[in-house]
């Protein structure tokens, strides 16, 4: 299962490319990591809600000083 969970964040990373202007390792060193912990909330809650707050919380607190410049 663990491999699985990997693999899916893999494939998220690499579904995220364009957003990163095609750059392979930066989409995979920035999104793996975010989406295994995403994937462990949703396993250990089996709420999709939490990892939803967690996810727009992350991108408010990334995207905050980019909007208020």
């Amino acid at each position: 299962m663990a491999t699985l969970c990997k693999l899916c964040a893999a494939l998220f990373a690499v579904w995220h490319l364009p957003s990163y202007g095609n750059n392979l390792p930066q989409a995979l060193i920035t999104i793996i990591p975010a989406r295994l912990v995403l994937n462990y909330l949703f396993k250990k809650t089996d709420l999709i809600w939490v990892t939803w707050v967690v996810h727009v919380s992350f991108d408010i607190i990334s995207f905050l000083p980019i909007l208020l410049k």
